[in-house]
């Protein structure tokens, strides 16, 4: 598709490559660093939060590890550990988001939501130059028919449905 747009340059193909390695680099590092992990030996390089004494109190120990429980920690479940600055546990990194691969899943989003704006940009410039090419909104049989932006939609996804799946 992009070999026969006029209005995307061939370089895009490369491109596109450049944008899928940026994207599983950015994976495998949200996946492979860990969140970080509060033992007695660690306590004091994460107790940097103020407790707001409604969530976090202070002196409250984790029932479960028996450390003090610092502002904004958790207990965490998949690695069975505590975690400073809990956010979340992501499938998609399979992997706990915490204070010290935090930085490194916002890079993950912020790389994937590129990915797919560029992805999108690039699709839609090629769709447009093969409805203009092909004169899809003005396509019959002879008879001049004006056709839907929905019917030369169905057109362009049943005819490159292969780059779907």
């Amino acid at each position: 598709l992009i070999d026969t747009s006029h209005s995307v340059p061939s370089y895009h193909k490369y491109v596109g490559y450049v944008v899928f390695v940026a994207c599983m680099m950015s994976w495998r590092k949200a996946m492979s660093t860990r969140p970080g992990w509060i033992t007695a030996r660690t306590i004091a390089k994460y107790d940097h939060f103020p407790y707001d004494n409604i969530l976090f109190a202070e002196n409250k120990v984790c029932r479960t590890v028996g450390i003090r429980k610092l502002a904004r920690s958790k207990f965490d479940r998949a690695s069975g550990r505590h975690v400073p600055r809990f956010d979340h546990y992501c499938g998609w990194i399979g992997n706990t988001v915490g204070e010290e691969n935090y930085r490194y899943f916002l890079l993950f989003l912020a790389v994937h939501v590129g990915m797919c704006t560029y992805g999108t940009i690039i699709l839609i410039r090629c769709f447009y130059d093969e409805i203009v090419e092909s004169d899809l909104l003005n396509a019959g049989t002879g008879e001049e028919v004006k056709a839907s932006k929905i019917v030369v939609f169905q057109f362009l996804m049943v005819r490159h449905f292969g780059l779907a799946g």
